[in-house]
């Protein structure tokens, strides 16, 4: 398996959905401007079309009720057979942004350490249906907010440890973790590759 965190490309809009269009995407489930609906388009974009308005009301309870599944009830929101889409609930990445602090701070560290608990077990539960049910070999995993809010390091370490620990009878061959840009912007990447492997 390779892990690989690449900085996120927003200036490349629809050529950054060809580029990993091969891959199924782990995101959060936010409903408008967002990482969700930026993914969703091309899938949507196929049945949009007038006299088709019953498959796209159809298509879009489904989005709802992921969305609410995740952001009310915790658990991980899939679209899964519909769309290559599975989500993580929304406050990890918009309450929580500042996990790394609040693991610092007396009077906050030990709900932060609730959420870590709580954000494990939602991958581990996507790693666990991907891997029984889904079956894909790429993964992407995209929680970006915007252009400007870093990805806290510990959310992508979890993603990492969690993929680590399940490769050895994983599916999985290669996982992209999109991360923003940091200002400055500098270009590149990090890798994870099992020493074993070229």
């Amino acid at each position: 398996m390779e892990i690989i965190i690449e900085q996120h490309k927003f200036d490349k809009g629809a050529n950054l959905l060809k580029e990993y269009e091969s891959s199924y995407i782990l995101t959060f489930a936010e409903i408008g401007f967002s990482m969700l609906s930026h993914y969703l388009g091309p899938h949507t974009h196929e049945v949009d079309y007038p006299g088709n308005e019953h498959e796209m009301e159809r298509l879009r309870s489904i989005v709802e009720a992921a969305v609410e599944e995740a952001n009310k009830l915790g658990k991980l929101g899939t679209l899964y057979p519909e769309f290559p889409i599975s989500m993580l609930r929304r406050r990890y990445f918009r309450k929580y942004r500042v996990i790394e602090q609040m693991l610092l701070t007396d009077e906050t560290k030990m709900k932060a350490e609730q959420v870590m608990a709580d954000f494990k077990t939602n991958i581990e539960e996507f790693i666990e249906l991907n891997q029984s049910t889904i079956r894909a070999t790429h993964i992407l995993v995209d929680f970006c907010v915007g252009d400007s809010h870093q990805i806290p390091h510990s959310y992508h370490w979890a993603v990492m440890e969690a993929f680590i620990r399940s490769e050895k009878d994983s599916v999985v061959e290669k996982v992209i973790l999109l991360q923003n840009p940091p200002r400055p912007c500098t270009y590149g990447c990090i890798n994870y590759r099992r020493p074993d492997r070229n």
